[in-house]
């Protein structure tokens, strides 16, 4: 980020009469911080939240058994192997950092850390007595035994490049050039590339879509293809965007303005990004088109690297199709020779189909001549089985609970493993891990504490990788047996020491009723270190209305350390997942469905009033609200809806009008687009938060990236231009070159104007905000 250019429609002044200290930024910015520093968490790249809870993301080795994992201790980053088989599983460290840094820095000729290694993943070599590792451009072999490291050749099948696919017999990489598709053998001596087609052209190639990334390089995305069991055919889609309507970010930070345009389809579009699916034979260079309809590329959480099924003889494939507006999804068998295809299954629903919180490719699973799959059709997310002729066998699990991940089948023994939500007493949130027969006797929680489970079943089967947190509980990471749940081996656990020492202290979960009185919500309710129930304290609303997510998105320990953060600057923070968000039934998820600007907001007030009645040092007379994105609207919503309610509210790059957001996304949960002539309006108008400016009363901050190609800022842009017109005092901030992601700066500045208009003090001038140990953590 190169500055922050700042629109204020009225100046900011301090509150006159107010003489409070300055609050203490960098004690709350130091818990905001520290939860991704916690010690004793499996590392899990690529989530936030996962580092944050110590989500186990076991890496493993060529005998589907065996696996390493890296881990945060107080001597660095340590990587650890461990091996699962026989009567006493065991648990080692790869190898020795500060030798492993010694030899590295001779063979480099440069000093590294033996607690700040320059890698995160390593391969290991044949005998594994050697592994290899990548370093910026640089690839060395190092001994493990010896602890000698020798400078390579980048070019190598250790490696795979991360836009390629592997084939199963390690022998070929495919990738796509120009948006045709290509492989070239996984060997570094090979240099030769194949091109197996040849007939793309500008927004209709092979794997791709069009990037909405600002300047992408189109050779460096993994494409969407899916390799035959016996490496000799490649399924792929074949995506048409050409007549997609074009839009349009700028950026603005040099001499002169660069444009950026990328295809997206709004709902009100009747053009929309299609695709084909083609099987090509690597070695006869030939394809062959599934006749099957052009299919709906974006149907919002059903499609993924599942879409696409082989049979183990690599004769026929599985496809998963979904309808625009997801009111239905099927599976389709095609052959792979003839690309003759038929109808498998079908699955529909009056509002939309989901996929247990969005995954449904995940939760389907071809099994010799039976199909497994996901669907809420009883109210609940279960399993069914069918026969591949599409006969519906049975329904395999049942009862007021949601079946919520298939992890793993175990095909000799006819046994499916998956996490279950709604079985612990003390949370619905709460996931274990459960197996089940085919035939649906057998329910067993090989998970039975209390608590939040987090899974990874080792492919070989017979063991899983379980990390067990609750609120109040920091995470233990162990290896359990499959058989019967029983602990095998301790790989970690959890040190909170760096994270007490910072003054966090855990949130307090709370049940209250939702609007309708009756049924229970789940919360948190975030404090001071230091609260004083003498001392009234402002309250703010952290909400994230999904649907496709609730607000609280982990239940394990610790929680999101902003929230935290914000409570220790004199504030009670509260976060609750109010109906219309997923984990639990149907009902409960579809509870707003056609009226996205409810956002659940409602249920938000009406547990903030039971929660006041329980603490009397809640003040109801200073309440904020704040979120982002999909929490931005609302934010936003939330003061133009309850103006009398809420008093100052935060919104960051909020999807203010659906109707300028992806098609997929909202005809999913408003519903498919309906124009009414004769009124002049559609049924996505009332949820549309520019034409409720008028009702602003307290303070309001808006922030957007002006190159946000996710919720484009035309959105924000639309909402100022109304409040403008109503002549309504607010406050916003563009953000210059940036995309969709929240800044440490507009986090600050989020502070600032709660500080001062709901707490009465005066923020701290040009305060710095720390930097996440891990990206996207805190």
């Amino acid at each position: 980020m190169k500055g922050t250019l700042t629109i204020v429609a009225v100046a900011i002044v301090s509150l006159s009469g107010n003489s409070q200290a300055q609050v203490d930024y960098h004690r709350a910015d130091l818990i905001r911080t520290a939860p991704p520093r916690m010690l004793g968490i499996p590392d899990d790249w690529g989530s936030g939240i996962g580092v944050a809870v110590g989500l186990a993301h076991p890496n493993w080795l060529a005998d589907s058994a065996r696996f390493w994992y890296s881990v945060k201790t107080a001597r660095g980053r340590e990587f650890v192997l461990v091996d699962p088989r026989g009567a006493r599983p065991t648990r080692r460290l790869a190898f020795e950092n500060a030798s492993l840094a010694a030899a590295l820095s001779v063979a480099a000729d440069t000093a590294f850390d033996p607690r700040t290694l320059p890698f995160r993943s390593f391969v290991y070599l044949p005998g594994e007595r050697a592994l290899s590792v990548r370093i910026g451009t640089q690839r060395f072999e190092c001994n493990v035994t010896a602890y000698t490291c020798t400078a390579r050749d980048t070019a190598t099948a250790l490696h795979p490049a991360p836009w390629a696919v592997r084939s199963p017999d390690q022998r070929w990489e495919a990738f796509v050039r120009k948006g045709n598709l290509w492989i070239r053998r996984a060997d570094p001596a090979a240099r030769d590339s194949i091109q197996l087609t040849t007939d793309a052209e500008a927004d209709y190639g092979y794997g791709l879509r069009v990037s909405s990334t600002p300047m992408p390089d189109p050779d460096k995305r993994r494409p969407d293809l899916w390799w035959s069991p016996d490496s000799r055919k490649i399924a792929i889609l074949r995506i048409d965007e050409r007549a997609v309507p074009k839009r349009t970010v700028y950026s603005s930070t040099g001499i002169a303005p660069r444009a950026f345009q990328y295809p997206a389809a709004y709902p009100q579009d009747s053009v929309t990004p299609m695709y084909d699916t083609y099987v090509i034979d690597v070695e006869r260079r030939t394809q062959r088109k599934i006749e099957r309809p052009r299919q709906q590329l974006d149907v919002f959480g059903l499609s993924g690297p599942d879409q696409v099924q082989w049979t183990a003889a690599s004769d026929r494939l599985y496809l998963m199709e979904g309808e625009r507006a997801n009111k239905g999804a099927r599976i389709v068998t095609a052959d792979a020779i003839t690309g003759q295809a038929r109808v498998v299954l079908a699955d529909s629903s009056a509002t939309f189909i989901e996929g247990a919180n969005g995954v449904a490719t995940g939760n389907w699973r071809v099994i010799g001549n039976e199909l497994l799959w996901w669907s809420e059709r009883d109210g609940w997310g279960h399993f069914y089985r069918y026969g591949t002729d599409g006969t519906l066998l049975q329904q395999v699990t049942r009862g007021p609970w949601l079946a919520d991940r298939l992890r793993y089948v175990d095909r000799e023994a006819r046994q499916i493993y998956f996490s279950a939500r709604g079985r612990d007493p003390a949370n619905p949130y709460y996931a274990h891990l459960l197996r089940v027969n085919f035939d649906g006797s057998g329910l067993t929680d090989l998970t039975p504490e209390t608590g939040n489970h987090d899974v990874s079943v080792i492919p070989a089967g017979g063991a899983f990788v379980d990390v067990h947190s609750r609120l109040d509980l920091p995470g233990t990471t162990v290896l359990r047996s499959t058989l019967d749940g029983r602990v095998l081996l301790e790989l970690e656990r959890a040190d909170p020491s760096e994270l007490l020492a910072a003054g966090w202290t855990p949130p307090t979960p709370f049940t209250v009723k939702a609007r309708d009185g009756v049924t229970d919500l789940y919360g948190l309710l975030y404090l001071p270190s230091t609260v004083d129930t003498a001392k009234h304290y402002p309250v703010i609303d952290y909400i994230y209305p999904g649907p496709q997510l609730g607000t609280i998105r982990t239940w394990g320990y610790p929680t999101t350390g902003e929230r935290r953060a914000l409570a220790e600057l004199g504030f009670a923070v509260i976060e609750l997942n109010a109906l219309g968000t997923p984990g639990r039934s149907k009902a409960f998820h579809d509870a707003y469905f056609g009226d996205l600007g409810d956002g659940g907001i409602p249920d938000h007030i009406a547990a903030i009033k039971q929660l006041a009645a329980r603490y009397r040092f809640l003040d109801l007379d200073r309440v904020g609200i704040y979120g982002y994105s999909g929490g931005g609207f609302a934010s936003t919503g939330a003061i133009l809806r309850y103006p009398d309610f809420f008093k100052v509210a935060v919104s960051g790059a909020g999807n203010h009008d659906s109707r300028s957001y992806k098609f997929d996304w909202g005809e999913k949960y408003q519903g498919r687009f309906k124009a009414d002539t004769v009124r002049g309006t559609d049924n996505f108008e009332s949820q549309a938060n520019y034409r409720l400016a008028g009702n602003l009363k307290g303070r309001l901050l808006l922030f957007h990236g002006d190159m946000d190609t996710n919720v484009h800022p035309s959105m924000s842009l639309r909402l100022v231009d109304a409040l403008m017109k109503a002549g309504k005092d607010f406050d916003m901030y563009i953000v210059p070159d940036a995309g969709h992601e929240l800044t440490p700066y507009m986090i600050k500045r989020g502070w600032d104007y709660f500080v001062r208009w709901l707490l009465g003090a005066e923020p701290p001038r040009n305060y710095k905000m720390m930097e996440c140990s891990e990206p996207y953590a805190c």
